[in-house]
């Protein structure tokens, strides 16, 4: 009988780690040696400050979509390979000394967080990320459609990670009261995350629903 070796340290094999930055360089048309591996951008953002890095192109917003434009050897660029729930990623820095520095602050990510990696540089993987997407985008096109015609609402942008509104304050007042609707405060926007096609349908749902209610209240007032 043959004796089963059972692994519970948790700990990834190098083979899988040096598989998953080939994967990635080869997509990047990269040499695997710039990239390093990180288990979440988070991580990646702490290793780097800690050796004294700075990230000149964060990709992290955009998923595995963030291969698809070329990297300028110039910059420190942080792409997030995985998913949302195992947000593995890379850290694409050509300068070996501060290289070094970044890895030593880093710890190998977890088995389930490679696997999550090497099933989305996967080509039938990446085709559905764009797909999903472009879907997203046109669900964000609606809610910035109805967003546009708020009160003091001055500008809606679409951006990786979900809307960006300039408001007055009013217009943020009538975000809140009317749709039901807080955001992040930055500088002079209101950020809302909207991280995949899902929450894009059930924000146009919800405004489309908050919208019907609050003209129906204004007729039945007149």
């Amino acid at each position: 009988m043959s004796r089963m070796h059972l692994d519970l340290s948790g700990q990834t094999d190098q083979r899988a780690v040096d598989a998953l930055l080939e994967r990635a360089a080869g997509v990047l048309g990269l040499d695997a040696e710039t990239l390093t591996l990180a288990s979440t951008p988070q991580d990646a953002k702490r290793a780097c400050s800690a050796a004294g890095v700075s990230i000149t192109d964060d990709r992290a917003a955009l998923g595995v979509l963030g291969v698809d434009e070329p990297v300028d050897a110039k910059n420190v660029t942080l792409i997030r390979i995985g998913p949302l729930h195992a947000p593995v990623s890379v850290v694409i820095l050509d300068d070996g000394v501060r290289r070094g520095g970044v890895r030593s602050a880093l710890s190998r990510p977890a088995p389930m967080l490679v696997e999550a990696g090497l099933d989305s540089l996967r080509p039938a993987a990446r085709l559905k990320a764009r797909a999903d997407r472009d879907a997203r985008y046109d669900q964000l096109e609606r809610a910035a459609d109805v967003l546009k015609d708020v009160t003091g609402v001055l500008e809606v942008r679409i951006e990786p990670d979900g809307l960006a509104i300039g408001a007055a304050p009013e217009g943020r007042q009538r975000l809140e009261a009317q749709l039901g609707l807080r955001g992040r405060a930055h500088g002079a926007l209101v950020r809302f995350d909207v991280a995949d096609v899902a929450g894009a349908r059930t924000l146009v749902d919800w405004l489309g629903a908050q919208d019907r209610s609050r003209r129906a209240t204004v007729r039945r007032t007149t």
